[in-house]
């Protein structure tokens, strides 16, 4: 194995330890961020809540006309998102099959 594949799987396994603290980080800020919103401002995460104030003839007009306005734009950002997580799960099965390689290469296998 040459050094920049041992510096490769140095690095792999450093972060492969690091994940789980990270990734917890990371759920807890989602939940927390959700029950933010749907404390502070039901409107932007809870569609029952609108479809009730809709109902009762309690959303004004412009804040219909921003949420029409809105949505399309959200749309799109989640299209954004959707082609970022997918690039990133190329980048992924990148390091994926160089480590293969790499494992292949020191076991002698073909």
């Amino acid at each position: 194995m040459v050094q920049d594949d041992r510096d490769f799987v140095a690095k792999r396994k450093r972060l492969i330890s690091s994940w789980p603290a990270v990734g917890i980080a990371l759920i807890g800020l989602i939940v927390g961020f959700s029950l933010w919103l749907f404390f502070s401002s039901r409107w932007l995460i809870d569609p029952w809540f609108v479809m009730q104030q809709i109902q009762h003839d309690q959303i004004s007009l412009t804040t219909l006309q921003t949420m029409a306005l809105l949505l399309p734009v959200m749309f799109l950002v989640c299209l954004i998102l959707l082609a970022l997580i997918t690039l990133l799960a190329f980048a992924a099965f990148a390091n994926e099959k160089r480590l293969i390689r790499i494992i292949t290469a020191s076991a002698g296998c073909l």
